[in-house]
């Protein structure tokens, strides 16, 4: 596995988390 593909293996498992850090507060926030 060459760095590059580390990289965006990376960049994409954040982009990943964020997302489903958006979707839960979006429901914490609904629910309260």
């Amino acid at each position: 596995m060459s760095f590059g593909d580390t990289y965006d293996s990376l960049f994409f498992n954040l982009i990943h988390y964020l997302f489903n850090f958006k979707y839960l507060l979006h429901i914490l926030t609904q629910s309260s």
